[in-house]
């Protein structure tokens, strides 16, 4: 389950949370490209891996982002 606002504002002042989201605004293009890349190589690994549990449990956790 991904954490809420409740869990987040709990371990991260404020500042340090506007500071994430100003500079993922700033450099949304490259932020956004890694994250597809990122996802683009996980998907690669998945497929080469034969266990078909460890796929579905994968999966589920890609799809949890």
């Amino acid at each position: 389950m991904r954490p809420g606002l409740r869990d987040i504002a709990g371990v991260y002042s404020l500042a340090q949370i506007h500071g994430a989201l100003t500079y993922y605004y700033e450099n949304q293009d490259r932020v956004d490209e890694q994250i597809r890349r990122g996802l683009e190589e996980s998907d690669k690994l998945t497929a080469q891996l034969s266990d078909a549990e460890f796929r579905r449990k994968l999966g589920n956790l890609k799809r949890s982002f």
